[in-house]
Protein backbone atom coordinates (compact mmCIF):
# COMPACT_ATOMS: atom_id res chain seq x y z
CA UNK A 1 0.00 0.00 0.00
CA UNK A 2 2.66 2.53 1.12
CA UNK A 3 4.44 1.75 -2.15
CA UNK A 4 1.64 2.34 -4.40
CA UNK A 5 1.31 5.86 -2.51
CA UNK A 6 4.70 6.68 -3.05
CA UNK A 7 3.92 6.08 -6.95
CA UNK A 8 1.19 7.68 -6.86
CA UNK A 9 2.89 11.23 -5.23
CA UNK A 10 5.84 10.69 -7.23
CA UNK A 11 3.58 10.82 -10.24
CA UNK A 12 1.77 13.99 -9.04
CA UNK A 13 5.07 15.51 -8.95
CA UNK A 14 6.86 14.84 -12.22
CA UNK A 15 3.06 16.27 -13.92
CA UNK A 16 3.49 18.91 -11.62
CA UNK A 17 7.22 19.55 -12.83
CA UNK A 18 6.31 19.39 -16.49
CA UNK A 19 3.45 21.95 -16.16
CA UNK A 20 5.88 23.85 -13.98
CA UNK A 21 8.54 24.03 -16.94
CA UNK A 22 5.61 23.97 -19.72
CA UNK A 23 4.17 27.58 -17.95
CA UNK A 24 7.79 28.62 -17.37
CA UNK A 25 8.43 28.34 -21.31
CA UNK A 26 5.47 30.10 -21.98
CA UNK A 27 5.99 32.96 -20.25
CA UNK A 28 9.49 33.33 -21.47
CA UNK A 29 8.43 33.00 -25.18
CA UNK A 30 6.15 35.93 -24.39
CA UNK A 31 8.41 38.08 -22.30
CA UNK A 32 11.20 37.08 -25.81
CA UNK A 33 7.82 38.31 -27.91
CA UNK A 34 8.23 41.38 -25.75
CA UNK A 35 11.57 42.26 -25.71
CA UNK A 36 12.29 41.78 -29.32
CA UNK A 37 8.62 44.54 -29.99
CA UNK A 38 10.19 47.15 -27.28
CA UNK A 39 13.93 46.61 -27.15
CA UNK A 40 16.49 48.88 -29.26
CA UNK A 41 18.56 45.80 -29.25
CA UNK A 42 16.95 42.85 -28.78
CA UNK A 43 19.80 40.55 -29.87
CA UNK A 44 21.82 41.03 -26.55
CA UNK A 45 23.01 38.26 -24.04
CA UNK A 46 19.54 38.68 -22.33
CA UNK A 47 17.72 38.27 -25.18
CA UNK A 48 19.27 35.28 -26.33
CA UNK A 49 19.28 33.71 -22.90
CA UNK A 50 16.17 34.09 -22.62
CA UNK A 51 15.42 32.19 -26.49
CA UNK A 52 17.87 29.63 -24.81
CA UNK A 53 15.93 28.95 -21.57
CA UNK A 54 12.56 28.98 -23.67
CA UNK A 55 14.10 26.40 -25.72
CA UNK A 56 15.35 24.32 -22.81
CA UNK A 57 12.06 24.57 -20.79
CA UNK A 58 9.95 23.03 -23.30
CA UNK A 59 12.36 20.70 -24.11
CA UNK A 60 12.89 19.36 -20.94
CA UNK A 61 9.02 19.69 -20.02
CA UNK A 62 8.22 17.15 -22.87
CA UNK A 63 10.97 14.88 -21.81
CA UNK A 64 10.08 14.91 -18.24
CA UNK A 65 6.49 14.03 -19.29
CA UNK A 66 7.43 11.49 -21.39
CA UNK A 67 10.45 9.62 -19.84
CA UNK A 68 10.48 11.23 -16.13
CA UNK A 69 14.23 10.92 -14.75
CA UNK A 70 16.31 12.98 -12.27
CA UNK A 71 18.59 14.00 -14.74
CA UNK A 72 15.44 15.77 -16.62
CA UNK A 73 14.60 17.47 -13.17
CA UNK A 74 17.89 18.34 -12.81
CA UNK A 75 18.62 19.69 -16.33
CA UNK A 76 15.31 21.84 -15.77
CA UNK A 77 16.56 23.05 -12.35
CA UNK A 78 19.51 24.03 -14.61
CA UNK A 79 17.94 25.86 -17.04
CA UNK A 80 16.02 28.08 -14.64
CA UNK A 81 18.98 28.90 -12.53
CA UNK A 82 20.14 29.46 -15.85
CA UNK A 83 17.77 31.95 -17.29
CA UNK A 84 18.61 34.25 -13.49
CA UNK A 85 21.85 35.41 -16.05
CA UNK A 86 19.70 37.51 -17.74
CA UNK A 87 18.62 39.93 -15.27
CA UNK A 88 21.65 41.70 -14.51
CA UNK A 89 23.72 43.10 -11.05
CA UNK A 90 21.29 43.39 -8.45
CA UNK A 91 21.61 47.10 -7.76
CA UNK A 92 20.12 47.60 -11.24
CA UNK A 93 16.76 45.69 -10.14
CA UNK A 94 13.59 47.22 -10.70
CA UNK A 95 9.78 45.89 -10.07
CA UNK A 96 9.86 43.60 -13.05
CA UNK A 97 13.05 41.97 -12.18
CA UNK A 98 12.38 41.09 -8.83
CA UNK A 99 9.00 39.53 -10.50
CA UNK A 100 10.76 37.69 -12.64
CA UNK A 101 13.33 36.20 -9.87
CA UNK A 102 10.01 35.52 -8.07
CA UNK A 103 8.25 33.81 -10.09
CA UNK A 104 11.28 31.77 -11.52
CA UNK A 105 11.43 30.83 -7.87
CA UNK A 106 8.12 30.06 -7.77
CA UNK A 107 7.90 27.70 -10.49
CA UNK A 108 11.34 26.06 -9.58
CA UNK A 109 9.42 24.23 -6.27
CA UNK A 110 7.55 21.67 -7.95
CA UNK A 111 10.90 20.34 -9.96
CA UNK A 112 13.40 20.58 -6.74
CA UNK A 113 10.35 18.42 -4.72
CA UNK A 114 10.25 16.38 -7.65
CA UNK A 115 13.97 15.68 -7.65
CA UNK A 116 13.54 15.15 -3.81
CA UNK A 117 11.07 12.27 -4.46
CA UNK A 118 13.23 10.94 -7.20
CA UNK A 119 16.25 11.00 -4.80
CA UNK A 120 14.83 8.61 -2.79
CA UNK A 121 15.63 5.29 -2.33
Amino acid sequence: MEDEELEARLHRALFAASLSLLTFGVFTAIAVVGWFATSPDPWSLPGLVAIASTLGALITSAKIWRDPSREAVAVGICVMLFSLLRVGPFPSWGGTTIALVALTALLMAPLVFALVLLSRP
